[in-house]
């Protein structure tokens, strides 16, 4: 029996393709045991405005011991900070008005407002909103809940079988690093995932935006559209 597993870090308000790989797989595992990444989309990502211009959404996150060294599971968000007035308001500028604001609105607010205290807990009850709504159905773990002390590629294959994986689905940077010997020697094959932004009608079109875009103008409707983005 074929089984899909994919694997990907736990980002913030995701882009499509991260639900696109969702929406292929049999299983998706995130990747929450990995180091956390200073300026990446671990805790950002991408809207845009009625002008087009293009800005990030943040939740800011603490820093320990003056580094980032935890893993994204354990990273702290910095609930001192006054970031959640300016987070919705973002959000209020660039989507007010829009077909599918009022519905999805109130349940992003409610998230920020009553915000857990780390940024892995935040992400998931994003994605959660994000799977409904695209209505996957796809079963999700936790890479931290596998004991596990490899990386790279190693580390995916322990993932990959701890999840009875047949085929494992990497993403496009996969093919930079992945040892793919060693999953063919467990009888394993790789494939890899390839997605393209999809171009909507818009004024000022922007790829690579979060998929809150997508679901802010076409509701569950974006479901189709993501579909047709890759492969």
């Amino acid at each position: 029996m074929t089984k899909i597993v994919t694997i990907h870090q736990p980002e913030h308000m995701p882009w499509a393709g991260f639900f696109h790989k969702m929406m292929l797989a049999d299983h998706y595992v995130i990747l929450d045991s990995v180091q956390y990444e200073k300026d990446y989309f671990h805790n950002r990502n991408k809207v845009i405005d009625r002008n087009g211009t293009v800005s990030f959404i943040t939740v800011p996150c603490l820093i320990k011991d003056g580094r980032w060294r935890d893993s994204i599971s354990n990273i702290q968000i910095n609930l001192n900070c006054p970031w959640k007035k300016k987070y919705l308001g973002k959000i209020k500028e660039c989507y007010a008005g829009f077909p599918f604001f009022q519905g999805l609105y109130p349940e992003i607010e409610k998230i920020i407002n009553e915000c857990p205290s780390t940024i892995c807990e935040l992400n998931m009850s994003l994605i959660y909103i994000f799977r409904d709504i695209l209505g996957i159905s796809t079963p999700i773990s936790f890479a931290s809940e596998v004991e596990s002390s490899l990386s790279a590629s190693e580390l995916n294959l322990d993932l990959c079988k701890h999840n009875e994986a047949t085929i494992y689905l990497s993403g496009p940077s996969g093919k930079d690093y992945l040892n793919e010997d060693i999953f063919l020697k467990e009888n394993m094959s790789v494939i890899y995932h390839e997605f393209t932004p999809p171009k909507y009608e818009m004024d000022n079109f922007s790829p690579g935006l979060s998929t809150l875009d997508l679901v802010m103008r076409f509701g569950e409707e974006a479901a189709k559209i993501i579909r047709l983005g890759g492969q």
